[in-house]
């Protein structure tokens, strides 16, 4: 028999009016058990020998520079340790809903003060899978691409060689707390975090931040 999409369409619909179609799927399939849903199939990415560069040229009089390097999933314990990472080098943030750049980071200093660039930022997000860490720079238009890019290498290569001090890092947890109690005053927010957490790992994620 040949029947038109709308014909197929029609048919399927009065039969499920009459419930046979209905009676027939359970006769046929009824006494079968059902089974645990399969494991998601996640390819892993593969692992990357060494620097990507892109440039791209556009209208915009703004030279921008960004930086990305590959971070830890949140359930990793590195993760804690890159998000004060990142707190030295560009401020203390909460997650991936808050923060901004502060005056006394390393790279504002170095950048915006020193007059390389108008603005610089970086983010560290909270997912499920491995992702990116990412340093963007808006440079002045009569900056130096290049001398944007040995201020980045510089303070890169001084906080893995150096570290952070004790009172350093004792500031930026301060300043971190402080940003978490001001970013959960209202129920939307607690809501998100609450929401984003059972996402990407679980509730405990979110109790246990301040921890």
């Amino acid at each position: 028999n040949y029947y038109t999409p709308q014909n197929a369409i029609a048919v399927a619909v009065g039969d499920f009016e009459t419930g046979q179609m209905v009676e027939q799927i359970e006769s046929y399939f009824g006494a079968i058990g059902g089974a645990p849903p399969p494991m998601p199939v996640i390819p892993a990415e593969p692992a990357q020998w060494g620097e990507r560069r892109v440039t791209v040229h556009g209208k915009e009089p703004t030279p921008r520079l960004t930086y990305a390097y590959r971070a830890p999933a949140v359930s990793h314990p590195d993760y804690w340790a890159l998000m004060m990472a990142d707190a030295v080098l560009t401020g203390a943030k909460v997650g991936m809903f808050g923060g901004g750049t502060q005056r006394t980071s390393c790279l504002y200093r170095r950048l915006v003060d020193g007059e390389l660039a108008l603005s610089v930022g970086s983010g560290l997000l909270a997912t499920i899978d491995p992702y990116l860490y990412s340093i963007s720079v808006a440079l002045i238009p009569t900056s130096n691409p290049d001398m944007v890019e040995k201020v980045l290498e510089e303070e890169i290569v001084r906080l893995q060689s150096d570290g952070v001090s004790d009172e350093e890092l004792s500031r930026l947890k301060k300043q971190a707390r402080a940003k978490w109690a001001m970013g959960m005053e209202s129920m939307s927010a607690q809501g998100r975090w609450l929401g984003l957490s059972a996402t990407i790992a679980s509730v405990a994620w979110f109790t246990d931040y301040l921890k």
